[in-house]
């Protein structure tokens, strides 16, 4: 149609991958489109065709090991950074990861709906004052790990963790968007040298406050 895009099916971009794969004996990818002409039948193969279709030709058994180890990936579970069950746990074990640091950065936890950690990066490095902060790096990280979740972690080398006006700028603006992108701020902790202040726990406190 004059001004579309012609977009490919399943069925042509898997012959195309075949004929790359098999590349450049023609013949080889040919027989192999015989023998599994369309995605659903290359699914449906028994482990003993497939058995039979790797003995026909090394390449072809190289190819089906490749794709059974892409699926393992796949389906394998994926290790977890830690867990993040409560304010406590997190800040705790994040003042003992910080201990000894005079820059300022900010860890980002990614978390998914148990609130399992799934990654976990240290960004933003700065000075023993402060560290710029870039909130698109922080949702491109998330994003790239499909986290449902984002605690932050910001450390303070003075060990005072009073947040700032520039610590509640930078966790509203996260904040608002998550929102829009659907992954929620769990919570904004800053640690110190032997404590920590967590935003979640501050306003479950103030809450708990203006209910009396």
């Amino acid at each position: 149609m004059k001004g579309g895009v012609f977009l490919p099916n399943s069925n042509s971009q898997y012959e195309l991958m075949v004929k790359q794969v098999f590349s450049p004996d023609e013949r080889l990818a040919a027989w192999f489109l015989q023998q599994a002409p369309t995605v659903d039948d290359f699914r449906n193969l028994d482990d003993q065709t497939k058995s039979r279709l790797g003995a026909h030709d090394q390449q072809v058994k190289k190819a089906l090991m490749a794709i059974e180890l892409g699926r393992l990936i796949v389906k394998s579970p994926r290790e977890l950074c830690g867990r993040a069950y409560s304010s406590m746990m997190v800040g705790q074990e994040m003042i003992e990861e910080y201990a000894g640091d005079n820059q300022e950065s900010v860890m980002v936890l990614c978390t998914d709906p148990h609130n399992d950690i799934l990654a976990k990066r240290k960004m933003f490095m700065g000075g023993s004052v402060e560290c710029r902060l870039y909130v698109d790096h922080i949702f491109r990280f998330a994003l790239l790990h499909n986290a449902c979740g984002l605690i932050l972690v910001h450390n303070h080398p003075s060990g005072d963790v009073a947040p700032s006006d520039c610590d509640e700028q930078f966790r509203s603006r996260v904040q608002k968007a998550g929102q829009l992108l659907g992954v929620r701020l769990l919570d904004f902790l800053i640690v110190g040298a032997d404590h920590y202040f967590s935003w979640s726990e501050g306003m479950a406190a103030i809450n708990s406050l203006k209910s009396v």
